[in-house]
């Protein structure tokens, strides 16, 4: 993906490739659902390959050597059934994190 996302964002970095978060996913409320999909600002369809690169870039950046230095306090809430976010790499983060464990919730 690193190497054809390059690429790609050199040829046609406003290429639409990879599926966005579907509003569905997000919230079991309805009245929510509807709230996302009205709204311009979100994006609705596919990504954009320059987008989802940025994206990308912005999480390898979140290292471990970094993630280290975060030392406020935090809770992290995510559902079993979540089907948009890794639990595994959200308690990666929780563990990484350089916040006393009494300042820190899952």
């Amino acid at each position: 993906q690193n190497f054809f996302g390059g690429i790609l964002n050199l040829v046609a970095p406003k290429a639409k490739l990879v599926d966005a978060v579907r509003p569905e996913d997000m919230t079991r409320d309805k009245e929510m659902v509807q709230d996302v999909k009205n709204d311009v600002l979100f994006n609705h369809g596919k990504t954009r390959v320059r987008t989802g690169l940025e994206i990308k870039g912005a999480m390898d950046k979140m290292d471990a050597a970094n993630r280290s230095k975060i030392k406020i306090p935090i809770m992290i809430l995510q559902g079993t059934a979540d089907v948009t976010t890794s639990i595994t790499s959200s308690l990666d983060f929780f563990g990484d994190i350089a916040t006393p464990i009494e300042k820190k919730r899952f």
